[in-house]
């Protein structure tokens, strides 16, 4: 839906405008979705070529900051690591990684499965969001840059 020509294509170059107008420019692009992939048969080509479309939007934009892709596709308890839809959508999201184009790995957040993690099946609940929260800032502490 991100992706140029998607349903919400729309609203990213708005927000980029907006952020600039602003005068502010991302220290990260995190990328965290992919539950609904799976149930569209979305396979790992065309996503992983999505995944890097949206990104692209932010680079002609003229920013060059890592975007990290997380890794998921659970959407309730209905998308099961291991099946070929998942796997596919899995799949996109781990090549679209390419150290040329600043584009690096995130967190498997599919690993936080269950209630303890997530209230509804689905949307992850408070120990979820934290534990989602400490998975990317691991990530992105290991790619920032230390202050001069």
């Amino acid at each position: 839906d991100w992706a140029p020509g998607g349903f919400c294509a729309g609203l990213l170059p708005y927000v980029i405008a907006r952020m600039q107008a602003a005068g502010l420019q991302p220290s990260f692009i995190y990328r965290h979705q992919g539950e609904a992939e799976p149930s569209l048969g979305t396979d790992r080509t065309t996503y992983r070529d999505r995944i890097r479309a949206e990104i692209a939007l932010f680079r002609a934009a003229g920013w060059d900051a890592p975007a990290i892709v997380a890794v998921t596709s659970w959407w309730l308890g209905q998308n099961i690591p291991g099946t070929p839809l998942v796997e596919e959508v899995r799949a996109g999201q781990i090549l679209a990684r390419s150290e040329a184009l600043g584009i690096h790995a995130g967190p498997d957040t599919d690993t936080l499965a269950g209630p303890v993690w997530r209230g509804d099946s689905a949307h992850f609940n408070a120990t979820g969001n934290a534990q989602h929260a400490a998975m990317a800032a691991e990530l992105v502490a290991i790619r920032a840059t230390p202050f001069a």
